[in-house]
C-alpha cells in the first residue's frame, strides 16, 4: 500500500502495480477518491488545499467512472466526537462545508458524475482503486512514505501558518508515475513563522509556538541554529 499524508495525494495510473492507498488522522477532514480510466487519484483534503490544485489532477484521471469522499463518522456523524466538542449548530456548519467543498471541485472540474459519501468508523483507513474502503489498525506496520517524520512536519507548518480560510495550499503530489516524490517546500520562512507566532502568542494563541517546537524537524539545522537563540528556543 502507498501511504498520503494530510494535504498529500496520490496518482496511481492505471497500468500501475499499486492498487491502494492508506492515510492515518482523519478527523474532520475528508479523503476524495477520483478512480478513472486512466488513473486513480486520491487526496487526503484539509480544507486547506486550492480547489485549482486539486482540479488539476482530477484532469489526469481521464473519464471519471466513480468519485466519492470518505469521511469520520465517529467524528463527523450525528452524535459524533465534533458534535459533542462543538455544538449540534457548529457541527452543521462543518457538514456545510463538506457539502459545499465537493459542490465547488465539481464545478471546477466540470464533473456530471455522481458524488457519493461513505463514511466509516476510522481515522485511519486504507482505499482501493476497486473503490473499496476499510479501516486499519493504529498498530498496522504498512509501508511508510520516505522521510514521513519531516514532510508531515513541513505540511503541518505550512497548513498551521496558512492564511486562515484561504484554502490556497498546493496539493502535495507525494506519488506519481509509481514512486514517491520529494518532500515539498516549507510555504514560509522560520523568521515569518516566528514572527507570526510572536503576534500570535501576544493574543493569547499558542498553538503556533507549540507547532513550531513540535515540529522543528522541518527546518534545516543551520536555520534553527541561527534564529533560535534570537526570540525562540527549541
Amino acid at each position: 500500500m502507498i501511504e498520503i499524508l494530510q494535504d498529500g495525494a496520490a496518482l496511481l495510473e492505471a497500468s500501475s502495480e499499486h492498487k491502494e492507498v492508506y492515510t492515518r488522522g482523519v478527523e474532520s477532514c475528508a479523503v476524495h477518491a477520483y478512480l478513472g480510466d486512466k488513473a486513480s487519484l486520491f487526496v487526503h483534503d484539509t480544507g486547506q488545499l486550492s480547489s485549482n490544485s486539486i482540479k488539476n489532477l482530477i484532469i489526469k484521471c481521464g473519464r471519471l467512472q466513480r468519485c466519492f469522499s470518505v469521511l469520520n463518522s465517529c467524528c463527523l456523524a450525528e452524535g459524533g466526537q465534533y458534535q459533542r466538542a462543538h455544538g449540534a449548530q457548529m457541527h452543521q456548519w462543518m457538514l456545510k462545508l463538506h457539502q459545499d467543498r465537493r459542490s465547488e471541485l465539481r464545478q471546477k472540474a466540470k464533473m456530471a458524475l455522481k458524488w457519493n459519501q461513505v463514511w466509516i468508523a476510522a481515522s485511519d483507513m486504507a482505499i482501493s482503486t476497486a473503490g473499496q474502503v476499510r479501516a486499519i489498525p493504529s498498530n498496522s506496520n504498512h509501508p511508510l512514505i520516505p522521510e514521513r517524520e519531516r514532510r508531515l512536519a513541513i505540511l503541518t507548518l505550512n497548513n498551521l501558518f496558512a492564511e486562515q480560510n484561504g484554502q490556497n495550499l498546493k496539493v502535495d503530489l507525494q506519488f506519481k508515475g509509481g514512486q514517491f516524490t520529494p518532500a515539498p517546500s516549507l510555504a514560509r520562512s522560520y523568521d515569518e513563522m516566528l514572527r507570526i507566532a510572536n503576534q500570535k502568542q501576544a493574543q493569547g494563541d499558542h498553538d503556533f509556538h507549540a507547532g513550531l517546537r513540535e515540529y522543528r524537524v522541518a527546518f534545516d539545522d543551520s536555520v534553527v541554529l541561527t534564529t533560535k537563540t534570537q526570540q525562540f528556543s527549541f
